[in-house]
């Protein structure tokens, strides 16, 4: 029930060791419906001054609470790519991953059942409006992102769209995400007036 950013700063590439070098700093954002989680994970990061991921020392500069404002109508944009998808079945038997496109019904239905179905997992009851809808009408503003994770390949999308949904729906899509895979990092979306 968590949902993270991309890192953002100001970076250089090195395509031939496949690294990037962060200059100064970089933000990540971090999002959950559930306090408990949060709590611990704050509790984690002041436990050490410095931080290691990934054998990368990094030191925490400052730590920064956002409220998001729940309307009925907004407009979003990702800070990491929309991953949706299903899982199907050849003639032959064998298990096909197929990712949606922003184009296809699927998308956004999908999105609304994932939401619905995170809100009964966390509160145990199902929404009382369940009401979503996405406006993806500027969908050459939306750009595709084919990302390795653990030698799995996933296709998400990047991009600003409008979404008119109930308070519910808006609590559950800023706090865990959009689509599929928002624990690693998939699916954060923040309101567009947000400067990152």
């Amino acid at each position: 029930m968590f949902v993270f950013s991309r890192l953002y700063g100001n970076y250089e590439m090195n395509i031939k060791d496949r690294s990037i070098t962060f200059k100064e700093f970089c933000d990540l954002y971090i999002s959950s419906i559930d306090d408990a989680f949060i709590k611990y994970f704050l509790d984690g990061v002041f436990e050490k001054e410095i931080l290691n991921i990934s054998g990368q020392n990094i030191t925490i500069d400052k730590i920064t609470a956002v409220d998001c404002v729940a309307k009925k109508e907004i407009k979003v944009k990702t800070l990491s790519p929309i991953v949706v998808y299903s899982t199907l079945r050849t003639e032959d038997g064998r298990k096909k991953t197929y990712y949606y496109s922003p184009k296809e019904e699927e998308f956004e239905a999908q999105i609304k059942n994932n939401l619905i179905k995170k809100y009964i997992a966390f509160y145990n009851s199902e929404p009382t409006d369940s009401s979503f809808r996405m406006d993806i009408s500027n969908r050459g503003a939306l750009k595709e992102r084919v990302i390795t994770y653990k030698s799995i390949i996933l296709k998400g999308w990047d991009g600003v769209f409008k979404v008119n949904a109930s308070e519910e729906m808006m609590e559950m899509m800023f706090c865990t995400g959009l689509g599929a895979k928002n624990s690693i990092g998939m699916g954060f979306v923040t309101p567009l007036t947000k400067e990152v």
